[in-house]
């Protein structure tokens, strides 16, 4: 039986995905912010609604650029919010 839990517990952690490794970013501000996002060498664009936000916008390593505004590398599990025109960490 304890093989079993150990199996089904095993089985849980990998439907949950590569959750230890997806950076996280948010828009806390009411209006939209244009956000470049460089990984691997390559960027794209996202428009970032007031309120939306997009869970496992990378998945090990990138930079944040937020258009007018600051730049920040994010790498890991790390989740940054758009806070009055400027990217801030969620511990900050």
């Amino acid at each position: 039986m304890k093989h079993l839990a150990v199996a089904a517990a095993a089985a849980a952690l990998l439907a949950a995905g590569p959750a230890w490794s997806a950076v996280d970013l948010h828009n806390d501000d009411e209006v939209s912010h244009e956000v470049t996002i460089t990984e691997n060498g390559k960027d794209r664009v996202v428009v970032l609604k007031g309120g939306d936000g997009f869970k496992g916008v990378c998945a090990k390593a990138c930079i944040f650029r937020l258009k007018g505004g600051n730049t920040v590398e994010a790498s890991g599990n790390d989740v940054f919010w758009v806070a009055n025109g400027e990217l801030v960490a969620a511990d900050d």
